[in-house]
């Protein structure tokens, strides 16, 4: 079975770095779900939440929603509704420990280069 439309047009707008319009739309898939599926739109949607708090330079904010993403992705197969979720879950990791770092660095952060770093599409459009 395929994710919801609404989830898979967030998916597009993530992979396009339209990080708040992505969650946005997954949320709408995620109201809607319940149970396994409604954990994993959740993950997913968090993790672009991430993005955008980092784009925002909310360090805290991004560390907090990773850890959420990260603990709601962790019991799925490594292969879930067609994602690779070893891929995802490796990109929250790196971001975690990116994150951590600049907060115990107190480094400032350019976004454009953490983009060109960690970023990866989740999911290859139609």
């Amino acid at each position: 079975m395929l994710p919801s439309p609404d989830f898979l047009r967030g998916v597009a707008l993530f992979n396009r770095k339209a990080f708040f319009e992505a969650h946005e739309l997954m949320e709408l898939a995620w109201r809607d779900e319940s149970g396994n599926r409604r954990r994993f739109y959740q993950g997913v949607l968090q993790m672009s939440v991430a993005w955008y708090h980092l784009e925002h330079s909310n360090l805290v904010g991004a560390q907090k929603v990773l850890r959420k993403a990260a603990k709601n992705l962790i019991t799925f197969p490594d292969h879930y509704l067609e994602f690779n979720l070893i891929e995802i879950r490796q990109q929250i990791a790196m971001l975690q420990e990116a994150v951590d770092l600049n907060l115990t660095l107190q480094i400032s952060l350019n976004f454009t280069e953490w983009v060109d770093r960690y970023f990866q599409k989740i999911f290859p459009e139609a």
